[in-house]
């Protein structure tokens, strides 16, 4: 009995003292957050006249992730194939794939995604040059990317030389130079050469140095960056956006009813083929017959209408585009889609679907109140089928004017009142679609009321004189009101109106003023419309205008 008290004491003494052991000393110490940098690089940075043969050794302060940081090394002038990656300790040997070539001045680039043992990002781009001539070459591009709200910078910056202007077919071709964007989205291409340069902005997934259209994002410039003997260009903005460079097509056609055709499309239409039927062809597979369109138009994104003459019954058609041109400038393929006609015979009357402004709509600060219907509507009687009233008694004239098919504009002659209840009531007997169908409701009506004055904060800016440039006024917190402001002839940009926050602003040359920004085709080449932002966030209180001043654009020659 004493044996095994004394067991069971020891057992609980040996227990306590390992407890005690491991809360006096944690396994592995205070977790490493530090990024790491570069301690050495051998041949000496700026070396000259440094042998064909020549091995780059780099060392880092921590032991690295040896994976990760080789795909954030690059070594250009770009070779067609891979430098190899020797690793001693934390040592990286770069082995170019050839000798390197005379009179030329080489980068080597450790990027911002290498990644130390522990999991840190060295969030800084790192360039180191060498030359196998006398001298080392010493133009330079700076810039940014601009990184949505909420996204992490992991952009690969490329630049290609550019020979032929009129023709610039760079997705075939292995770039120039490389490097990555910091953790701010900010990129330095330094020891350039003199020439005529294209600098994309790339989310390389499978470091291949090749643009893959279907999962890569590609940022095109606003211009092509020529650079003199020593010249430097700071200030380049690039903005990724996802596209295709494969065939875009009709991917869907089904008919409605007997007269209505609802189609869909592989990649977004570009606006030049809004609302015209003769950009399409609809021909019977029987007899080769055409049958008429009357109209077309989009009901949300990615579906549009085309309204026909009556369609046969079960009979097989074809629609076919004609000349149609996708966002990204890729022509749609004249093959065209099958459909079967319907019998069917339209019964349903147009629905409102949308209302600007529409209940609490704080954002709103203009003249015009905005509807849209799901389907076409006869304008005829539509200015007597609506009132715009105010607290009730007062009646608000306006002018209908239709932007679309299935959009109208209220146009009022002055600022809504604020502080008002503003009501928009629609007379359904009087709203008819194209079939005579009238809206099924017995009564449409909507109100909103805007906030008083004293509540709101104005934000203005100075832009580029005799120029249409646009802002964008958004919420730094992702969700929220967005504020729209167009330039003036002297390059005033005022928003009005605005509700008190923190917000983020962009602005843009709306060059081909379509109402958006454009972001450029890659074949045939045409530049981006020239964007940027503001870096630092904007802070908008009540009864305060904020001031933000002078907002630049990049400039081809500056």
């Amino acid at each position: 009995m004493r044996e095994s008290a004394f067991k069971l004491s020891s057992i609980l003494s040996l227990c306590l003292f390992v407890s005690c052991a491991v809360k006096e000393r944690p396994p592995g110490g205070p977790e490493d957050k530090t990024p790491p940098t570069i301690l050495n690089v051998v041949p000496e940075p700026g070396s000259t006249m440094i042998p064909p043969d020549t091995r780059f050794k780099i060392t880092f302060s921590k032991n690295m992730n040896t994976g990760r940081t080789e795909e954030a090394v690059f070594l250009t002038p770009v070779f067609w194939q891979y430098p190899r990656m020797k690793w001693a300790g934390r040592t990286l040997t770069i082995v170019p794939p050839e000798d390197l070539r005379p009179d030329k001045t080489y980068l080597i680039t450790i990027g911002a995604d290498a990644l130390g043992h522990h999991g840190n990002r060295m969030g800084k781009s790192y360039s180191f040059a060498f030359s196998t001539g006398e001298k080392i070459d010493s133009c330079s591009v700076k810039g940014v990317v601009f990184i949505p709200y909420g996204t992490r910078a992991s952009f690969d910056i490329w630049v290609y030389a550019v020979e032929d202007t009129s023709n610039i077919e760079f997705t075939r071709q292995i770039p120039e130079y490389a490097t990555q964007v910091d953790s701010l989205g900010r990129f330095a291409v330094e020891n350039m050469k003199a020439g005529t340069y294209l600098v994309v902005a790339i989310d390389d997934k499978n470091n291949d140095l090749f643009w893959e259209p279907t999962t890569e994002l590609i940022g095109l410039p606003p211009f092509l960056v020529g650079l003199d003997e020593s010249e430097s260009f700071h200030g380049l903005v690039l903005r990724a956006e996802r596209r295709d460079t494969v065939t875009a097509y009709v991917s869907r056609a089904a008919a409605l009813d007997n007269r209505r055709l609802e189609i869909e499309f592989s990649q977004p239409v570009s606006d030049t083929s809004f609302f015209r039927p003769s950009y399409f062809e609809i021909i019977a597979g029987d007899d080769s017959s055409t049958l008429e369109i009357d109209d077309v138009y989009s009901i949300e994104s990615g579906k549009w209408i085309l309204e026909t003459r009556t369609q046969t019954e079960k009979r097989n058609y074809r629609l076919i585009p004609l000349g149609i041109v996708s966002d990204w400038g890729i022509l749609f393929d004249y093959s065209g889609i099958g459909f079967v006609g319907s019998g069917l015979v339209d019964t349903s009357g147009p629905r409102l679907i949308a209302a600007d402004p529409g209940g609490n709509f704080p954002a709103y600060q203009d003249s015009v109140i905005n509807l849209l219907f799901s389907e076409r509507v006869n304008p005829a009687r539509f200015a007597d089928a609506v009132k715009v009233i105010a607290d009730s008694v007062d009646t608000i004239p306006f002018i209908p004017q239709w932007t679309a098919p299935i959009s109208v504009r209220l146009r009022l002659p002055n600022r809504v009142p604020r502080e008002k209840r503003i009501e928009v009531v629609l007379n359904p007997d009087s709203i008819i679609d194209i079939a005579g169908n009238s809206i099924p409701d017995s009564a449409v009506a909507f109100s909103f009321r805007l906030p008083p004055a004293d509540t709101v904060g104005e934000v203005t800016a100075l832009s580029e004189p005799r120029s249409n440039i646009k802002g964008v006024l958004s919420s730094a917190a992702g969700s929220g009101p967005v504020y729209e402001a167009d330039s003036d002839r002297g390059g005033s940009l005022v928003f009005g109106s605005v509700l008190p926050g923190i917000y983020r602003l962009e602005y843009y040359d709306d060059a081909d003023r379509d109402g958006r920004w454009s972001s450029g085709r890659i074949l045939p080449f045409s530049p981006a419309e020239r964007f940027s932002f503001l870096p630092d966030t904007v802070s908008v209180r009540s009864r305060w205008t904020t001031e933000i001043g002078k907002i630049d654009l990049p400039v081809a020659d500056k």
